[in-house]
């Protein structure tokens, strides 16, 4: 008896709780889900390859010191925009001015001498031209005088002659030994001349400016370090032909072109900026495996620095009049795609095949027609058959 008891209590327990399930299932099956939906439909379908990279300058020159020296002063912080001449850092240069100034008045002590020499000399030609004519007169006038016969005229005449050529002579010589120290001094002079290009050259130096219209990458030096030839100061890039770089992988390689149009988005300029594929790399990066894929940006993209994050959306096949799904609708099972259809105010679990997927949509090549109507949002609460309320 008691064991029947027992029983029949086990029975009422067990009944109760499958009335239990039952009515906590038909509350769920009733209770209305909220979804949003789209239509299946036919349309051009562009099979896309989305890549990410970074901008980068075509043109990168490091800013160098012609000579060993030290730093004065840095004009400039990376991320400046600077023009071609823009000053950019002061080198130390008390002992090339100094220098400067000495080739300077060596120049100027050179050419006082230069003039005062010239000024001799002129005075040296004047005094030989009047003594030249004085003893020119008076040889004329001797030839004119009548000796007595019995003295031999000639032989006096010729003796006189060339005594006053020899004076002649020997006034000449005083000039031509004035004469004779221009050409050292005018070398010298020249020699000077050539320190003091080179002192200003030297000076000139000390004032490094940008090479290039571009933004300041890098400031390597500061004010007192050492400036060195073989060391760059600063790296200047060009912000004229800004180029994106990105990565891809093997497969997305062999979708690419060159030429092949492109569609770039950046975090700090609200709309696309279009571009084309400019070159691909023939062999992969030894470290990442990547080809390099590079993209030449329009010119005044004034909002995009060097070195920004860059992503690419790049159309590699459009089809034209093709079933599409949006991508929001489609869940996965054990890697199997498939979507709710809504039926009836009822979401029915349908299993599609994919022939391509696209950013935005999918082609759909089986298991849904022209004007279904799928899950968009709120598919992940949803089972086969849940009853669904279409939000507007």
């Amino acid at each position: 008896m008691k064991k029947s008891l027992a029983l029949l209590s086990s029975f009422i327990i067990l009944l109760t709780a499958c009335s239990e399930d039952i009515i906590t299932s038909d509350n769920a099956a009733n209770n209305a889900i909220p979804v949003k939906t789209e239509t299946v439909e036919k349309s051009t379908f562009k099979e896309s390859i989305e890549l990410v990279g970074k901008t980068t300058p075509s043109e990168q020159v490091p800013v160098i010191s012609s000579t060993p020296s030290q730093v004065k002063e840095v004009h400039v912080k990376e991320g400046d925009n600077v023009k071609k001449g823009d000053l950019l850092f002061s080198l130390e240069d008390q002992q090339l001015r100094q220098q400067l100034a000495q080739a300077r008045s060596a120049v100027s002590t050179l050419e006082r001498s230069r003039n005062q020499l010239n000024s001799a000399i002129e005075q040296q030609q004047a005094t030989q031209s009047r003594v030249n004519n004085v003893i020119d007169e008076t040889i004329d006038q001797l030839e004119e005088i009548q000796l007595p016969e019995q003295a031999d005229s000639d032989e006096i005449t010729a003796t006189i002659s060339e005594t006053l050529e020899q004076l002649k002579g020997v006034t000449s010589s005083g000039s031509s030994l004035t004469a004779s120290t221009l050409p050292l001094i005018n070398g010298q002079l020249e020699q000077a001349k050539g320190a003091v290009r080179q002192a200003e050259s030297a000076l000139e130096a000390t004032k490094i400016t940008s090479p290039i219209d571009g933004t300041v990458e890098q400031v390597n030096a500061k004010a007192g370090a050492p400036a060195l030839p073989s060391t760059p100061l600063a790296v200047v890039s060009s912000k004229q032909d800004l180029k994106a770089v990105f990565s891809a992988n093997k497969f997305h390689v062999k979708e690419l072109t060159e030429d092949m149009a492109v569609q770039m988005s950046f975090e700090d300029v609200s709309k696309p900026i279009k571009g084309t594929i400019e070159s691909i790399s023939s062999e992969p990066n030894p470290e990442t495996n990547t080809y390099t894929v590079s993209v030449m940006l329009q010119e005044n993209q004034e909002n995009i620095q060097s070195d920004s994050v860059a992503t690419a959306l790049i159309d590699t096949k459009i089809k034209q009049n093709k079933l599409t799904v949006p991508n929001q609708a489609i869940l996965y099972d054990q890697n199997k795609p498939y979507v709710f259809v809504v039926k009836n105010e009822r979401a029915i679990k349908r299993v599609i095949e994919l022939e391509a997927s696209g950013k935005r949509t999918s082609h759909v090549s089986d298991g849904l027609t022209e004007g279904d109507v799928v899950v968009t949002e709120g598919k992940y609460q949803l089972i086969n058959r849940s009853k669904i309320s279409i939000k507007k």
